[in-house]
């Protein structure tokens, strides 16, 4: 299978975590890491992580599945950043959204949920380091049962 990952830029908080996701999917998978929708060619499944700018759609048809997974318990949550805006609500528990971009922002079919506890003292760093692992966790287990799982709208 040919898994790409998206990112906006070289400088995303992502980029690191992303190298990880890649090496672990590159066991099984043909898997490539971009940072513009311009570079994306033909594949299986792109996961969108961490981007902020919305997809053109004649290049979401490039891939079957355009997976985004997003720091809300949708459809509850939609909208930029978040995790910070639930954080500063006090939150401690963020529940994580997996779903399939579609030409409305944060409204395809969610094929999984998770969350991430925390303890209510980290700092953006440690914040992103724990939400980092847990998407790549939530996008292995994705690649994984990706000819069996079902999603809901």
């Amino acid at each position: 299978m040919k898994i790409t990952l998206i990112l906006d830029s070289k400088d995303s908080w992502f980029v690191d975590h992303a190298k990880k996701l890649q090496l672990i999917l590159k066991k099984d998978h043909t898997t490539e890491i971009i940072y513009d929708f311009n570079e994306m060619t033909n594949g299986d499944i792109a996961f969108f992580l961490s981007v902020t700018k919305i997809c053109p759609p004649e290049k979401l048809t490039l891939h079957p599945h355009n997976i985004v997974i997003h720091a809300s318990d949708l459809p509850k949550g939609k909208g930029w950043s978040p995790m910070p805006w639930q954080i500063i609500e006090g939150k401690n528990e963020i529940v994580l959204s997996l779903f399939e971009a579609a030409e409305k922002v944060d409204s395809g079919v969610i094929y999984l949920k998770d969350k991430v506890v925390y303890e209510g003292n980290e700092l953006i760093d440690e914040l992103r380091e724990k939400m980092a692992a847990k998407m790549s966790e939530m996008a292995v287990n994705y690649v994984k049962h990706y000819d069996t799982i079902i999603g809901e709208e």
